[in-house]
């Protein structure tokens, strides 16, 4: 967290730091577990990531 939003002076510059950590370390397409279910997910450049 401090790496993404060190700079960044208000929450939108702390929300693009974050996704911009997420796109150099997330590595896709990955495999986890939904509602015991093992799912496998690639994201396209138009896909749309929520974090809450």
């Amino acid at each position: 967290m401090e790496e993404a939003t060190v700079d960044a002076y208000d929450e939108s510059e702390q929300t693009a730091g974050f996704y911009t950590v997420l796109e150099d370390n997330l590595a896709v397409p990955f495999s986890t577990d939904v509602l015991g279910m093992r799912v496998q997910r690639t994201l396209d450049r138009d896909d749309s990531i929520r974090v809450q």
